[in-house]
């Protein structure tokens, strides 16, 4: 029986900083599964944080009225554990790569 996964995801909101546009989130899910089959306990977790940058674009540089905001550049980190019980195994998961033992 899966109980329900608590996690969130928890924004930032736009900082403008002259050209530069930035926003920060994270995000996290936790979730417990309790059977009366294998694995018959299991927990996993799982956390990620994303940077988003937007920078200016003042191209071409002789028609101001075309500049506007660039696209969006993102860069993040993805971390995730899981255990489980009879059988035993336990896995660490690091931006898409997984150990278990």
């Amino acid at each position: 029986m899966p109980l329900p996964p608590a996690g969130a995801n928890v924004c930032s909101g736009t900082v403008d900083l002259v050209f530069i546009q930035a926003q920060a989130c994270f995000d996290y899910n936790i979730s417990l599964f309790l059977g009366s089959y294998a694995p018959y306990g299991a927990l996993s977790a799982s956390a990620g944080a994303d940077v988003s940058v937007q920078t200016w674009n003042a191209s071409p540089w002789y028609e101001p009225w075309k500049w506007s905001w660039g696209s969006w550049h993102t860069w993040g980190i993805s971390v995730g554990a899981s255990v489980q019980i009879d059988p035993f195994k336990v896995c660490v998961d690091v931006m898409g790569a997984n150990l278990c033992a």
